[in-house]
């Protein structure tokens, strides 16, 4: 992935910031940076899941105070996901370069700030043996975007009267994808270089630090209008990544 690890450091720092001060993003965001500076995705995508380990670890130490996870349904889902990520990441490998990759992200980014705009709740709950089907589209979406996200979470919301004590399930499901991704990418797919680990490694601390400031800021200050800006750079990404896809074609 020729990209300078100054550039990888600013891009994982403002997709931190947008993480720690709006609660969601670091993934949706990296990605959609990244397909504006390279066409390798999925070296991009090792890169996220890589990096993002120690954040969702970090993460899941802070949401203990909301509540733990419900692991038994954490289970289920992941069983969905081992059937749906590898088919994701069969599509990011063998496409990453070619239009109908660059269409399918575009719209993927796209649908994805529209469903942050929206914020739909699921007012009631969600059978748990549908946890599966969630689970699998979860997969599909981390296995060839590296953002997963709206499937659980519209999945354990739905189970919670407070969304806040889903938190807890939520990163964890977050965390066995990336465990289960970088096992996939390791089985069946490029393997993991030595530079992309340690570019990862390098940009760690920048997230916890930028991650944490935010947060900190986030109490103190609306994160309205910086999630006009946010959902605004997601769109034009898709918006841009649909046109190189076309033009591709």
């Amino acid at each position: 992935m020729p990209i300078s690890l100054l550039t990888l450091m600013l891009i994982a720092g403002f997709a931190a910031f947008t993480q720690g001060f709006c609660g969601f993003g670091y993934g949706i965001v990296t990605m959609a940076l990244l397909s504006l500076l390279t066409a390798e995705m999925e070296r991009g995508s090792v890169f996220v899941m890589l990096s993002i380990v120690v954040l969702l670890l970090d993460l899941m130490r802070r949401s203990k105070s909301h509540g733990g996870v419900d692991w038994p349904k954490v289970g289920l889902l992941f069983l969905g996901l081992m059937a749906g990520q590898p088919l994701g990441y069969w599509f990011v490998l063998n496409y990453d370069k070619m239009g109908i990759f660059r269409v399918a992200f575009g719209v993927a980014l796209i649908l994805f700030a529209v469903y942050g705009i929206v914020r739909p709740h699921v007012k009631r709950r969600i059978p748990t043996f549908l946890a599966p089907v969630f689970g699998f589209f979860c997969g599909v979406l981390s296995g060839a975007f590296a953002s997963g996200g709206p499937p659980a979470v519209i999945y354990f919301y739905s189970q919670e009267d407070d969304p806040r004590r889903a938190i807890g399930s939520l990163q964890a499901i977050f965390l066995l994808a990336c465990f289960f991704r970088i096992g996939v990418v390791l089985v069946g797919g490029k393997g993991i270089g030595g530079r992309i680990m340690l570019q990862s490694a390098l940009v760690a601390p920048v997230i916890l630090v930028v991650t944490g400031l935010a947060h900190r800021l986030s109490r103190r200050v609306s994160p309205k209008l910086f999630l006009i800006v946010v959902y605004g750079l997601i769109v034009a990404a898709g918006i841009t990544n649909v046109a190189k896809g076309l033009g591709g074609w």
